[in-house]
């Protein structure tokens, strides 16, 4: 299973983030990223507005 589908974008910046090692950061492996974290991903790559996260 794709720890990464929550995404839901095929864009550029959502195969980035597919390809980043997120492991070897503080953040650490998708999997154990909270909910709040994934859905606001998914909105931000998946809206036609433009949006940012910080």
């Amino acid at each position: 299973m794709d720890p990464l589908a929550f995404l839901g974008a095929d864009g550029e910046m959502a195969g980035r983030i597919r390809r980043h090692d997120w492991a070897a950061t503080s953040l650490g492996p998708p999997d154990g990223w909270p909910q709040s974290l994934r859905t606001v991903l998914r909105l931000a790559l998946t809206t036609r507005h433009p949006m940012f996260v910080f």
